[in-house]
Parts: C-alpha cells; sequence; structure tokens
C-alpha cells in the first residue's frame, strides 16, 4: 500500500471497525529527511479518513527520540 489513494486509509478503519486496535505515525514527522519511506500524505490519508467514519488511530512518534522507538511501540502493543 502506497498511501497516497484509499486502499490503507479503508484497510486500517476496516481493522478499527471490526475492533482491532490501529496506529499511524504523527504525519508532521513524515516531512522530515529521516523519513525517507514516508510521505505526509500517507498518514494524514489515513488519519482524515478515519474521521470522516467517526473513528480515530492512535498517533504514534516514530522519529522522536529514535533510540526509544523500540520502547514506544512495546508500550503501545502492551496496551492492546
Amino acid at each position: 500500500m502506497a498511501g497516497k489513494g484509499n486502499d490503507g486509509s479503508e484497510g486500517l478503519l476496516l481493522i478499527k471497525q471490526s475492533g482491532g486496535k490501529t496506529a499511524v505515525q504523527d504525519p508532521k514527522e513524515c516531512s522530515r529527511d529521516e523519513a525517507m519511506f514516508c510521505t505526509s500524505e500517507m498518514p494524514s490519508n489515513a488519519l482524515i479518513y478515519a474521521s470522516k467514519h467517526g473513528q480515530e488511530h492512535d498517533l504514534l512518534s516514530l522519529l522522536e527520540n529514535s533510540d526509544n522507538n523500540t520502547t514506544r511501540l512495546v508500550d503501545w502493543l502492551s496496551r492492546l
């Protein structure tokens, strides 16, 4: 899924509507040079699409203090 269309956004919404937990990277991080595989369109589309359907995704910061990324992800996963 490239994130420029609705395929990823629709998939995340289906997971959320089925009772699953979803997370999206903070779109502000995706315009930074370190985020070479991410454009701000990808997470922004997912957040907007969910909002239009009365849903929300958790927002994860993955670039801030990158040494803590694993800890941050494990913490989020442990709350599932």
